[in-house]
């Protein structure tokens, strides 16, 4: 009897935690129906001396987004979805906001597939230290409810001195002002 209760919370134990995931998004302030989120995009931070201390914030990919599993089994729900991307501060004053992405269809089985075109650039003249969330929304069918929303915090950048691709620094868990060695 005690082998089968330690067998049985052993199981119970391993399918929390594949249930929980381990490439899950850092996901806060969930509302409402909303489906998974897939690991959190990589942001990139470009910073110009000139032009007063602009820095350009984008995320590197997209979010992978997942329609809401209603249903039992794969592939039988699907839902439209859209991010929005805005700046915060590390306190998490909100700074700025992009425009939302196009609505794109996501299954319980597929992402939603967003174009390279759709990754916006959001520019800060004056805030140093500056963070990246992207507003996820879950829509009905008919795109005329939102039906759930998360916020997905990037919290890994790569920054770059101007228009340079190379070398990069970071990853650091915010944009912020650098200059490179040997840059007066």
């Amino acid at each position: 009897m005690k082998s089968r209760l330690s067998t049985v919370l052993a199981l119970l134990a391993a399918t929390m935690l594949l249930a929980s995931g381990t490439a899950e998004a850092t996901v806060y302030s969930v509302w409402g129906a909303t489906g998974k989120v897939g690991p959190t995009p990589v942001g990139i931070c470009r910073y110009y001396p000139y032009f007063n201390n602009k820095l350009v914030t984008s995320n590197y990919t997209h979010p992978v987004i997942f329609a809401r599993d209603y249903n039992a089994g794969l592939g039988n729900d699907w839902q439209w979805v859209r991010y929005t991307p805005y700046l915060v501060d590390l306190n998490g004053k909100f700074l700025m906001q992009g425009q939302p992405t196009q609505l794109r269809q996501a299954g319980d089985n597929f992402s939603a597939q967003f174009s390279a075109a759709e990754i916006q650039k959001l520019v800060q003249f004056s805030q140093n230290h500056i963070r990246l969330v992207l507003y996820i929304e879950w829509v009905n069918r008919t795109q005329t409810q939102v039906l759930g929303s998360a916020r997905d915090l990037i919290d890994k950048y790569y920054s770059y001195y101007g228009d340079n691709t190379t070398p990069p620094y970071g990853p650091a868990n915010m944009c912020s002002y650098f200059k490179p060695v040997g840059v007066p």
